[in-house]
């Protein structure tokens, strides 16, 4: 008799959870359809794409090659203090 009183029960326990978890999994990818489609919207409503580009600034020594380059990269108040000696690699976006 206490096998049939446990059964029900047993019953009840597992089919709670697994409703409570159907019900999770379909608020969670409600939730990744929502971030998709806001995702997807910021893309096509951003600005157009950004060109890549290299540029080679050649020039005599001590006349501010690195200066502009890197006053453009850092701001007007960076200054570098070393002279560059050989090549330089600077990244940045425009």
């Amino acid at each position: 008799m206490q096998v049939l009183r446990q059964l029900p029960h047993q019953h009840q326990l597992a089919s709670s959870p697994s409703s409570s978890c159907d019900i999770k999994s379909i608020y969670a990818s409600e939730k990744v359809r929502e971030a998709i489609r806001d995702h997807e919207q910021t893309i096509a409503t951003s600005t157009a794409p950004k060109h890549k580009a290299k540029v080679v600034v050649l020039g005599d020594s001590g006349v501010g090659k690195t200066s502009i380059i890197y006053r453009h990269r850092y701001g007007a108040h960076y200054r570098p203090v070393n002279a560059t000696i050989g090549a330089s690699f600077v990244s940045f976006d425009v």
